[in-house]
């Protein structure tokens, strides 16, 4: 993996054989965002992002687990991307995992037409959803259907959303210079 501008994950990935790219370009909108203290900083432009920060995380902000909450995706250009990479919870150790809620099942809007419902497992690795759909993405609502709930906190919580796209043919690969 390497980071491009503004650190978005930009890597590629053998999948059943086949190469991929995984990337998180595109600009995000929550519904509600949990407000930032002195420790943590939750803004929904987290979700984009991939490096060493453990403080940083998407947390909706509205009462409860937040049911009904949703995080709009606009991608910069659409994108052939064929599934959605989710890294659900506050995913930097245990502890912080369970203590707050996690995503459990979600509606998928994609580009304003087509619905489709995921289950995620209450789990902090990454999972990956084939979208159905063959039309490029141009925009995508993730909306919170039912959580897990956290032991110490109600607020749910998202590490990071990438995209896969397939490549037709292996990366190149260069060497350190």
């Amino acid at each position: 993996n390497f980071y491009g501008k503004d650190q978005q994950i930009i890597g590629y990935q053998q999948i059943n054989g086949k190469w991929s790219l995984i990337h998180s370009k595109y600009e995000v909108i929550a519904s509600s965002t949990l407000p930032s203290d002195k420790q943590y900083i939750y803004n929904a432009a987290n979700l984009t992002t991939w490096g060493d920060e453990h403080n940083r995380v998407w947390s909706e902000g509205a009462k409860g687990q937040g049911i009904g909450e949703h995080l709009n995706i606009k991608f910069v250009k659409p994108q052939r991307a064929t599934a959605i990479q989710i890294y659900n919870g506050y995913s930097w150790g245990n502890e912080l995992f369970k203590a707050n809620s996690r995503l459990k099942k979600a509606e998928l809007l994609i580009n304003g037409k087509i619905k489709q419902h995921i289950t995620l497992l209450d789990d902090s690795a990454a999972q990956n959803f084939k979208l159905k759909t063959s039309e490029p993405l141009k925009t995508l609502r993730m909306t919170i259907l039912s959580t897990y709930p956290g032991d110490k906190f109600a607020d749910t919580c998202i590490q990071r959303i990438a995209f896969i796209t397939p490549l037709t043919k292996a990366p190149e690969n260069y060497g350190a210079r």
